[in-house]
């Protein structure tokens, strides 16, 4: 993803630049600084998960593919599976008793609780993928390293955003 458009990055800057020599220089210095830009999150996020075959997984890559995230962060620090199982748990069961709850995220939540409750004492991270009309929270479990589960929210509705025509 990133390397496509780091290429035609360069061959837009390429096409403006002149042919003198000096402008030539300029360019190419320009390239390598660009072309050695350290992995950014989408790119660290891909490399270690773009195989996953959850649906909820799959569904986030296509996203990331298409270039759908605004903002992409992995939140510093780590905790507990069974910490963060816990903390879903007591949401499920208030969620469940509530008559309108909304079924999908119950689905999420009760999936992300079973699915770190496999491995309690492992670690858990979690990255935020955010646009105009779409959030999702990934919890990544360190052992063995997949994708927990996914949180998928709605931002500003579609409607609204079509009105505004920012997206």
């Amino acid at each position: 993803l990133c390397s496509t458009k780091r290429m035609q990055a360069t061959a837009r800057m390429a096409s403006v630049v002149s042919s003198t020599l000096p402008a030539r220089r300029r360019l190419i210095r320009s390239v390598r600084r660009f072309l050695a830009l350290p992995m950014n999150n989408v790119d660290q996020f891909l490399q270690a998960f773009g195989d996953t075959q959850s649906p909820d997984g799959q569904e986030l890559l296509h996203l990331i593919r298409l270039g759908t995230f605004a903002r992409v962060s992995k939140r510093t620090g780590s905790w507990p599976c069974h910490q963060i199982a816990a903390i879903y748990r007591r949401q499920v069961q208030d969620l469940s008793a509530h008559e309108r709850s909304d079924p999908v995220v119950l689905r999420q939540l009760s999936e992300l609780v079973a699915e770190l409750s496999r491995t309690p004492d492992a670690d858990c991270e979690l990255w935020e993928f955010s646009s105009l009309s779409l959030d999702y929270a990934v919890f990544v479990a360190s052992s063995p390293h997949r994708i927990a589960g996914c949180i998928r929210s709605q931002g500003t509705p579609q409607h609204e955003l079509d009105a505004t025509g920012i997206a």
